[in-house]
């Protein structure tokens, strides 16, 4: 923080996790996702079991930090998981369409609305690859001072997550430097 500003660790942590946040929001509205994904794969986690019974897996504990599907993967048998973006929705409901056909042999799956929804036969279970936000997965709230889970930034973010940090503070503060 600014020379002569002392802060309890607490008004910090939260200054931090909030630029953490800042930073992810600024360049996930920037990027497209695949150049995302280069810049920041550290930020890819690829998930626990997600069990589907009957169509769809509700985003939950463990996986609160859950932004994107990016892929997907069959657990029994190892069968890729065709992805579709959620304004497909119809067309895979249509049935008419033979690029949105989906089967045992050939499943598919889509995001929306805290849901992944699964169109292949269920009961099954998938393991996810997935863009993650600095939070805590299993509850979804701020990261901890020396918690489980740190911020999910490679070192070379360092410098400008504190910037941020920085910046916020001042602008809360009515301070210029």
């Amino acid at each position: 923080m600014p020379e002569g500003n002392i802060l309890p660790k607490e008004r910090i942590v939260d200054l931090i996790n909030r630029a953490l946040l800042r930073l992810f929001n600024q360049y996930w509205t920037a990027l497209s996702l695949k150049d995302f994904q280069t810049k920041f794969p550290e930020l890819v986690r690829i998930s626990s079991d997600c069990p589907i019974a009957s169509g769809s897996y509700t985003i939950d504990n463990p996986h609160k930090d859950f932004v994107r599907i990016l892929g997907a993967l069959k657990k029994t048998g190892s069968v890729f998981v065709k992805v579709w973006d959620e304004s497909k929705y119809t067309l895979v409901q249509s049935g008419k369409y033979e690029e949105y056909a989906y089967s045992a042999a050939r499943p598919a799956a889509m995001q929306q609305e805290g849901k992944i929804l699964y169109f292949g036969e269920t009961p099954t279970t998938i393991i996810m690859q997935y863009i993650k936000q600095p939070v805590n997965p299993e509850t979804g709230g701020a990261l901890t001072q020396n918690g489980t889970y740190d911020s999910p930034f490679l070192d070379h973010w360092t410098g400008k997550i504190t910037d941020i940090a920085e910046e916020i503070f001042l602008i809360e503060t009515g301070q210029t430097t």
